[in-house]
């Protein structure tokens, strides 16, 4: 918990709404390759959809 508390407050937010249960440290490794806080929530965004479609069996 931790973790997660330490983390930015927007970010800590995208993690609340999240359908998959996200670890703090996957999400901060995301988080910090983006060059800004829009772009690591799309990329937040597009690596949840892709798990998603994987789960579901959809390329």
């Amino acid at each position: 918990m931790r973790d997660f508390d330490a983390l930015p407050s927007t970010l800590r937010g995208w993690m609340a709404g999240a359908v998959l249960p996200w670890s703090a440290k996957s999400c901060l490794k995301i988080w910090r390759s983006a060059a800004n806080q829009d772009e690591a929530i799309k990329r937040l965004q597009a690596a949840e959809e892709r798990l998603l479609s994987q789960e579901r069996g959809i390329s």
